[in-house]
């Protein structure tokens, strides 16, 4: 794993927005993930600050609601508010550890957690992040957080310095139609039956690769991930790498949905 700018033709300076995470799949293929720039990951803060505002707005209301309509039992309003205010004080390690490294202000901006090494990240890198926030966020009001990702080279807060993550730029997406999950002809007849000897974390990675413009057009990868699928399937394709690699998603999901 390693971090590394765009190509210097010439140049002394590479922008740190340029910079990217390289992540090698079970496939043996390297795929190129942008780092998160210091403008995307603030901006997924503040939309996440309006959501725990809005949030926090509504637990109090709720209270001060129960106060008005006459109910004395203080202590069971003291549990209320603090039952209440559990998901706000957890609202990072929650949204991460449920929507896959995003929050709903990362969701927004397309960007996600990552693990340095390109493996799934866990609640142990979660709970770090998320612990390393009330030094980072509340203390210094974030500005100790865009410090250390400006100077850190790697787009790196001190909670990902310490849970071994990054923030990284979700691929842009081509349309459904140009995508392998477009429904199969009644008559479609499968080319590679071996297909069924790979496992739906195999095909993820092809689904990911032919649903990323950037990744369907380097030639690099895609001639890669098909010499690859071409071992493990012992087959030989007479077919040009990305039309094989639709020829294998369609083939597997001919299979898969008789199964």
């Amino acid at each position: 794993m390693q971090f590394c700018g765009e190509h210097n033709y010439g140049r002394a300076n590479i922008p740190r927005t340029n910079m990217k995470l390289q992540i090698e799949t079970t496939q043996n293929v390297l795929i190129e993930y942008e780092i998160a720039s210091l403008g995307e990951r603030v901006g997924a803060a503040l939309i996440d600050y309006v959501v725990m505002g809005m949030y926090f707005y509504f637990v109090v209301l709720l209270a001060s609601s129960l106060t008005m309509y006459g109910s004395d039992d203080m202590e069971g309003l003291v549990w209320l508010f603090i039952l209440l205010g559990i998901p706000w004080l957890c609202y990072h390690l929650l949204s991460e550890a449920f929507m896959n490294g995003q929050s709903i202000g990362k969701k927004a901006l397309k960007i996600k957690v990552a693990k340095l090494d390109g493996s799934q990240a866990g609640i142990g890198e979660y709970l770090l992040r998320w612990l390393m926030w009330f030094v980072e966020g509340p203390l210094w009001f974030g500005s100790l957080s865009a410090v250390v990702v400006v100077i850190n080279g790697r787009g790196q807060r001190l909670g990902d310095i310490a849970a071994g993550t990054a923030v990284v730029r979700l691929p842009r997406q081509i349309s459904l139609r140009e995508t392998i999950l477009a429904r199969l002809p009644a008559e479609y007849q499968p080319t590679y039956p071996s297909v069924t000897t790979l496992t739906d974390r195999d095909i993820a990675t092809i689904r990911e690769v032919l649903a990323s413009r950037e990744w369907s057009q380097n030639h690099i990868i895609v001639n890669t991930l098909a010499n690859r699928l071409e071992q493990m399937l012992s087959v030989e394709r007479p077919e040009s790498a990305l039309p094989f690699l639709r020829t294998v998603i369609r083939d597997y999901t001919w299979y898969a949905a008789r199964m």
